[in-house]
């Protein structure tokens, strides 16, 4: 699937995903239709969370969000 022009967006992005989670696998295929579309994307994968992180490890995924946003912010 190639991304339609001018429908990529082209800050940083990030997906964070539960290890246990059938949803995205970030295996060869999600990274390559993810990062057509969000080519600067870094996936973080949380150990012991199924799809819903923020509710299963609530205190790893605001520690994986506070980093992205503060480095950002500093950058």
């Amino acid at each position: 699937m190639e991304a339609v022009e001018g429908l990529e967006y082209l800050g940083d992005t990030i997906l964070i995903g539960g290890a246990n989670s059938d949803y995205i696998k970030w295996d060869e295929r999600d990274e390559d239709l993810m990062t057509e579309f969000f080519p600067f994307i870094e996936y973080v994968n949380i150990p012991d969370a199924g799809h819903w992180v923020h509710a299963e490890k609530p205190e790893e995924f605001l520690e994986v969000c506070s980093k992205f946003l503060n480095s950002r912010i500093q950058s």
